[in-house]
Order: structure tokens, then C-alpha cells, then sequence
């Protein structure tokens, strides 16, 4: 049984759509109590909706994630390229260099 709707922005993890909403449903019984699952208004999925911002792109990200999922795929590509034209000697140095200063000390 729906016990009520909750607004907000939010993502389902298994059809991937980004809703306004998810119903919060009681499948909960005497012996238990209530136990409230979250539902996907597009696909029902349970537990599947998680709470999403904006990027600074524009893209949506879970909330508490610094960039979204395109961004995140775009810098490892970026950084990889980046430490690819170094050879290994240098890429060593630099990840002690990294573990020890904050990139931002260094820019």
C-alpha cells in the first residue's frame, strides 16, 4: 500500500530516468512493524531511487558526489592522457609529490 509520495529530484538506479518524485511504500507487518521501501514511479523497482543535484555541466549527480558520471568518465580520461606523456620514473615521482601537497598547492 502507497503510504505517501515524496517530491524532490532523484534517479533510478535500474532505468536510469531522473523523477521528481518516488512513493514510499509500507510493506511492513504486525510481527515487523513498518518497513518503508522507496518505488520508481517509471519501472516500480524498489530501493532503486537515489536523491540527485545539478553538475556544474548541467547533468544530473548524486547528491554528495562531487561531479556526474559523464564529468567523473571525462577527467579519468583527461588524467590519463595527461600521465601517459610522462614515463614511468616521472609518474612515480609524481604520485609521491601528489600523496604529499594538495593538487590545488601546486596549481
Amino acid at each position: 500500500m502507497i503510504e505517501k509520495t515524496v517530491w524532490g529530484k532523484h534517479i533510478c538506479e535500474v532505468c536510469r530516468s531522473v523523477v521528481d518524485f518516488y512513493y514510499l511504500e509500507d510493506q511492513g507487518d504486525l510481527e515487523i512493524g513498518p518497513y518503508y521501501v522507496k518505488l520508481c514511479p517509471n519501472c516500480g523497482e524498489e530501493n532503486s531511487v537515489t536523491p540527485v543535484e545539478r553538475c556544474n555541466c548541467g547533468d544530473w549527480k548524486r547528491v554528495g558526489k562531487d561531479v556526474c558520471e559523464t564529468c567523473e568518465k571525462r577527467l579519468k580520461g583527461d588524467i590519463g592522457r595527461f600521465f601517459r606523456q610522462y614515463d614511468k620514473h616521472e609518474r612515480s615521482y609524481m604520485q609521491d609529490l601528489l600523496c604529499d601537497k594538495l593538487i590545488e598547492e601546486l596549481v
